[in-house]
C-alpha cells in the first residue's frame, strides 16, 4: 500500500508587498501578533508624559510619546491627504532625527511602506528604490538631499519599470521653506498645517489602520548597493513587534533606561531599536550629532550616561596597530569599556536588576 503524501510545509513568507504573511513559528500567546498602531497606542497610554525622543540640539524641546503620538498621527494624515495610497512608498533620506522618526511611523500608521534611504547612496541608487517601492512621498534633511532626489525622480521617470504617479512631494524638516517654492516641495511644518486644514479626520485615519494586519509589510530595507541595485527587504508589523518583545527580555531593557541613536535609521538594526524599541518597551533616545562618526560621538555618551549601546564591531574593538619592526603589540588605550562602564552606573531605577553593563555599555573613547 502506497504510502500518503508528506503533507505540505506551511508557508512563511510571501513576496508581494500587499500580501499577508502567516503568523507561525512563534507561541502567540507569549508574544501576541500586532501592528505598529496597536503598539504606540500602548505606548501612549503606559508612558504618557515620559521624555521619549530628546533633541540634539538642546534648544529644541523634548517629546514625550504623548506628543509623539500626536505628531505622527498628525504626520499621518497630512499624508493622506498628500494621496499616499494604501501599500505606497515614504521614502526617508537625512541623520537621524525626530522628524524622522515621525515620518517613518507616521506612514505606516497611513497605510504606506517606509523605505529609509543612506546619505551615500548616489541618485540613480534613490531612483531605483524610487521605483521599486513605488514612492509617493519622501522626508528629507537638506537641501543636498532635496537635489538628490529630484535628480532621481527624473532618472525614476525615464526607467521602463516606472508606474504609477511617482514621487509626488518631497517634504523638508531642515531647509527653509522660502527655498521651498515649489508646489512638489514643502516645509514639514506646512505639511502638518496642510494636512489639518485638508479635512482628514482621525476617523478616516483609523479606518486606514483598521485595514492593516500584523503580516502586512510595513517598511522595506535596502542593501547599501555596493555591489549592483539595492536588494529591498519587506518587514511586518509583526517582525518589528517580535523582534523588539525578545529584545527586552534578553537584553533586560525597560523604561528608565537610555540610548544614543546615531546609526543609520536606514538600516534594520536601528530601526527595530532606535524606532520601535522605545515604543514597545518605554525607554529614552538621545539623538547624537550629524558628525557623531566624525568625532562628536564621544561627547554625546558622557553628556547622555546612556545604559545601553547599539554599535558595530568596529566600536567595540581597537584594532591593534604595530611599529615596521615592533614584536609586541602597543598597551591597550587608557579609555576602555571597563572604565567607561564604571563611570556611567545604571540609573537608580534599574538598581536591583541583573547587571549587564558591560554588554549593555561598550564602547571605547
Amino acid at each position: 500500500m502506497a504510502s500518503a503524501a508528506p503533507l505540505p510545509k506551511p508557508v512563511t513568507w510571501v513576496t508581494a508587498i500587499d500580501e499577508e504573511r502567516p503568523m507561525t513559528g512563534k507561541d502567540p500567546s507569549q508574544y501576541p501578533p500586532c501592528t505598529v498602531g496597536d503598539t504606540l497606542a500602548r505606548a501612549a497610554a503606559s508612558w504618557p508624559d515620559s521624555p521619549m525622543l530628546v533633541p540634539a540640539d538642546p534648544s529644541e524641546a523634548t517629546l514625550t510619546i504623548s506628543g509623539f503620538s500626536y505628531t505622527t498621527r498628525g504626520t499621518a494624515r497630512a499624508m493622506l491627504a498628500a494621496g499616499l495610497g494604501r501599500f505606497d512608498g515614504v521614502a526617508i533620506l537625512g541623520f537621524n532625527a525626530i522628524p524622522w522618526h515621525t515620518a517613518a511611523v507616521g506612514g505606516i500608521l497611513a497605510g504606506g511602506v517606509v523605505a529609509g534611504m543612506y546619505p551615500t547612496n548616489s541618485p540613480p541608487v534613490c531612483a531605483h528604490i524610487l521605483t521599486d517601492v513605488r514612492v509617493r512621498l519622501a522626508f528629507v534633511d537638506s537641501l543636498g538631499a532635496v537635489e538628490k532626489l529630484v535628480e532621481a525622480r527624473r532618472i525614476a521617470s525615464e526607467s521602463p519599470e516606472s508606474s504609477g504617479p511617482g514621487l509626488t512631494k518631497i517634504v523638508s524638516w531642515g531647509v527653509p521653506a522660502s527655498e521651498l517654492n515649489a508646489p512638489k516641495f514643502a516645509d514639514a511644518r506646512d505639511f502638518l498645517v496642510e494636512g489639518d486644514a485638508s479635512g482628514v479626520t482621525d476617523e478616516a485615519l483609523e479606518a486606514v489602520m483598521a485595514t492593516q494586519k500584523p503580516g502586512h509589510c510595513c517598511s522595506l530595507v535596502y542593501t547599501s548597493g555596493t555591489t549592483g541595485p539595492p536588494k529591498g527587504v519587506m518587514i511586518s508589523h509583526d517582525n518589528m513587534n517580535w523582534t523588539v518583545s525578545v529584545t527586552q527580555t534578553t537584553v533586560h531593557l525597560g523604561p528608565g533606561d537610555l540610548g544614543v541613536s546615531y546609526l543609520p535609521l536606514s538600516h534594520v538594526a536601528a530601526t527595530m531599536i532606535d524606532i520601535h524599541g522605545y515604543l514597545g518597551i518605554g525607554f529614552n533616545m538621545h539623538f547624537a550629532r550629524p558628525d557623531a562618526l566624525k568625532g562628536s560621538l564621544g561627547e554625546t555618551l558622557k553628556a547622555v550616561r546612556p545604559t545601553f549601546f547599539l554599535a558595530n564591531y568596529r566600536f567595540f574593538f581597537t584594532p591593534p596597530t604595530f611599529a615596521p619592526n615592533a614584536t609586541s603589540p602597543p598597551s591597550p588605550p587608557p579609555h576602555t569599556a571597563t572604565t567607561f562602564c564604571s563611570k556611567f552606573p545604571k540609573p537608580r531605577s534599574q538598581r536591583g536588576k541583573r547587571s549587564t553593563a558591560a554588554v549593555k555599555i561598550t564602547c571605547p573613547l
